[in-house]
């Protein structure tokens, strides 16, 4: 019932994005389509295992999403987030790269815990060890964000 709760509100959110800013959020709906497909595929085969995999099946797809991105030359974080934010392509580069590193990281640490864990505790690991490490992850991020978004303004400036 929370994979669909999570997928309701994730619509909901391309839905209001949709109709506030007329466009649609590229990660966000990268994102709700892989929760869809993984949510249903586990309700159409009542097998909780779907629920346990998903999170490696998810962070897996934005691994390969970003690591190939970076193999063709191409930043996807750029892609997904460029209307959010104006950075210089090193800064997107590396996010994409940190990224992809996270992502495939965060693959094994869920292979490990589903198969080595009891169902409750890997809950716990999944909220009291995943939720907190991507959040702090992120936060590392706001340095290189930041110092991107200063230097790209600052260039805009001397330009003037």
């Amino acid at each position: 019932m929370a994979a669909f709760s999570a997928v309701l509100v994730s619509t909901l959110l391309i839905l209001y994005i949709w109709a506030a800013e007329r466009r649609l959020a590229r990660f966000v709906v990268f994102a709700t389509i892989v929760s869809s497909v993984l949510t249903v595929a586990a309700f159409l085969a009542e097998e909780k295992i779907y629920i346990k995999i998903q999170p490696s099946l998810f962070n897996f797809c934005f691994s390969a999403v970003l690591l190939g991105g970076l193999l063709t030359g191409r930043s996807m974080m750029r892609e997904f987030f460029k209307s959010q934010f104006d950075l210089p392509d090193w800064v997107w580069f590396q996010l994409s790269l940190r990224w992809g590193l996270f992502f495939a990281l965060a693959t094994v640490a869920n292979e490990w815990a589903w198969r080595g864990l009891s169902d409750d505790d890997w809950v716990s690991f999944r909220v009291l060890v995943m939720a907190p490490a991507t959040g702090v992850f992120m936060l590392a991020q706001l340095p290189i964000t930041m110092r991107g978004i200063r230097e790209e303004t600052a260039a805009m400036r001397h330009a003037d």
